[in-house]
């Protein structure tokens, strides 16, 4: 992979553009986590409806200062045992968060890509991007850059071609509810080894009034 096209992915997401780029998974659609129309066009790409939420991507998980609340007891050994890598965790949002990024409940999934070229982009602009599949909404995602050209050539303002992902399955999305760790979706992450990486951990219980 050329620095150049490293260094112009950056720009053009720095703009507000939107740039399709690799994963431990799939192509995912790209944009500035912080900026709103960038936001917009991602929705308006896919086709995608406004009231499903959108993951992001992060490159360290120091990033979650900012995009977070709180943190789960569960998650962080999840995070030193899983990332960066394709599992998915969801959240309860920092009030700045992109509004149409949240799920219902004010819940923000995110991932810590184990990507090196996505990983790099990232690190270089300094904010997290979006990370959904690079498709139209409902179709199958695509794990090749030719795949994505296709469909969304015409929508996105550059696809970084970084060889093929690696497809076959989505990432693990893990959320936390009523103290009880749930697997939304599974994916290359069996739940089983989720729960297993949990086995030590308990949520606490509330304080007595």
């Amino acid at each position: 992979m050329q620095e150049q096209e490293i260094d112009r992915a950056v720009t053009v997401l720095r703009r507000g553009g939107l740039v399709v780029l690799p994963t431990e998974t799939w192509y995912a659609l790209a944009a500035r986590a912080d900026h709103a129309g960038a936001v917009n066009r991602v929705f308006a790409a896919k086709g995608r409806p406004s009231d499903k939420p959108l993951l992001l991507l992060i490159d360290h998980p120091d990033r979650l200062a900012g995009l977070i609340r709180s943190m789960p007891p569960f998650y962080p050994a999840l995070i030193r045992r899983f990332w960066p890598g394709p599992l998915t965790l969801v959240f309860p949002a920092a009030p700045q968060v992109d509004p149409q990024i949240l799920g219902p409940d004010g819940t923000v999934a995110i991932r810590c890509t184990s990507h090196p070229v996505t990983g790099q982009v990232i690190r270089k602009l300094g904010l997290p991007v979006t990370g959904t599949s690079a498709n139209r909404s409902g179709a199958p995602p695509h794990s090749t850059p030719q795949g994505v050209e296709k469909v969304l050539g015409k929508e996105v303002d550059m696809v970084l071609d970084a060889g093929s992902c690696p497809g076959h399955l989505a990432s693990t999305i893990v959320s936390v509810r009523n103290g009880e760790l749930i697997c939304l979706r599974e994916g290359q992450v069996p739940f089983a080894r989720v729960r297993q990486a949990t086995a030590s951990v308990r949520e606490p219980l509330e304080p007595e009034r």
